[in-house]
């Protein structure tokens, strides 16, 4: 097993907007002391919440 950095892709933050978007992933995160959670448009879209809207985590 060749564990040489030089030899790894150079993967930047384009190469993972690409992926995550030809995968259908969506991102969301949390923030547990105002129960507040955000999700990138995508996220919104999959669950067919509007992003104008509280969601909570419940």
């Amino acid at each position: 097993m060749n564990t040489n950095v030089a030899n790894q892709p150079d993967w930047g933050p384009e190469h993972l907007r690409r992926a995550i978007q030809a995968a259908g992933v969506s991102l969301w995160s949390w923030h547990v002391d105002t129960d507040v959670f955000l999700m990138d448009p995508h996220g919104y879209r999959l669950w067919d919440i509007g992003a104008d809207g509280v969601v909570t985590f419940e």
